[in-house]
């Protein structure tokens, strides 16, 4: 199948403002992971380093954390896992086979896997992907109280393509868990970018379209901190089964101050209906 080229927005909430980096590419990493498995805390502390330290030259790296739930039944009910989040990873068996998935795992711009703690493979694949050609979107954000208010600027969908949807993640950094049963009994485990919810905002139509969306943050999302935690909103177009490419990152913002498009580059996945079952527990 032909990879769709599309685009990726991320907005990144902070108490204190701050410039603009030098343009970037944007390049999504989708972290699979879960608390009641032993082998994925060094993959969790390797989404922290690469969202914190930015490590590649050319690309804005935006992390994505999220927690499965077919280890649950294990001795440790994760958090922040849901069956959705497994039903994501699931809907990539297509692409990388119905035995290549597992935790943890990486996966690049929706196109390359990758194990969780394979540093330098991970490094190679998000440099591939700066490099890719990507289609620029345009994003305004503004924070009202607990709620952000996204305005997306959508292009035309492309002649004879199949439906595509446009997707959005809300996710939370700064989070920790105290583990005290399973394979990480004794554990503090902390997490970057958690995945909160992912949900389908509209579809491209065949002309070019603005997007008004009001998001709340959860009432147990820690939002009554006046923005010292960093909410992330990640959004993407999901083109059937297909991977596609991202494009533009919003800049950092205020409470109640609205920004307008920074042109960048970066890529999402293409995650399809729900399969029948959830995979066996299983890690590297």
């Amino acid at each position: 199948m032909k990879a769709l080229f599309v685009a990726t927005i991320y907005v990144a909430l902070f108490s204190q403002g701050a410039a603009a980096p030098v343009a970037r590419v944007p390049v999504l990493v989708e972290l699979y992971t879960s608390e009641g498995c032993s082998s994925c805390p060094p993959a969790d502390l390797l989404l922290e380093s690469l969202s914190r330290d930015q490590p590649i030259a050319r690309a804005e790296i935006i992390p994505l954390g999220l927690h499965v739930d077919y280890f649950d039944h294990l001795g440790w009910k994760d958090p922040f896992s849901s069956k959705s989040f497994t039903a994501r990873q699931s809907s990539y068996s297509p692409v990388f086979g119905d035995d290549n998935l597992y935790t943890p795992q990486i996966v690049v711009d929706g196109e390359k896997a990758i194990p969780g703690t394979e540093k330098e493979i991970v490094r190679r694949a998000i440099e591939a992907a700066a490099a890719r050609p990507h289609l620029v979107v345009a994003v305004a954000a503004r924070l009202v109280s607990d709620r952000l208010q996204l305005t997306i600027q959508a292009p035309a969908a492309p002649a004879n393509a199949e439906k595509i949807q446009i997707v959005l993640a809300i996710a939370e950094d700064g989070l920790s868990s105290v583990v005290t049963r399973g394979e990480n009994n004794g554990r503090t485990l902390h997490h970057v970018a958690v995945a909160r919810s992912v949900q389908t905002l509209d579809s491209l139509s065949a002309k070019s379209s603005v997007i008004e969306k009001p998001l709340s943050l959860g009432k147990d999302w820690k939002s009554g901190i006046p923005l010292s935690r960093r909410y992330l909103s990640i959004a993407f177009f999901q083109f059937g089964m297909v991977p596609g490419r991202c494009a533009v990152r919003a800049p950092r913002l205020q409470p109640g101050a609205a920004h307008g498009p920074e042109s960048g580059d970066g890529r999402g996945p293409g995650a399809g209906g729900l399969l029948q079952g959830l995979p066996p527990a299983r890690h590297l």
